[in-house]
């Protein structure tokens, strides 16, 4: 099951770290879809691990913060 459409799975790392961080996870499944789809498309576009994983890291404390509403 995917938490942004049929077509289009979270990256692996997204998905880990929403799962360790609840309040991330709530406000990552109330964005829009279209939101969400830029977040995952934002952090797919990294072109080196270390890069997607500081996009994650950055991705999942702005949505802990409630910096995406």
């Amino acid at each position: 099951m995917s938490l942004v459409n049929l077509n289009n799975e979270i990256p692996e790392g997204l998905g880990f770290r929403l799962a360790l961080d609840m309040k991330a996870m709530t406000n990552f499944v109330n964005l829009s879809d279209d939101k969400k789809q830029e977040l995952v498309n934002y952090i797919k576009g990294s072109t080196s691990g270390d890069e997607a994983k500081n996009r994650v890291t950055e991705v999942v404390s702005n949505l802990h913060n409630g910096s995406f509403r």
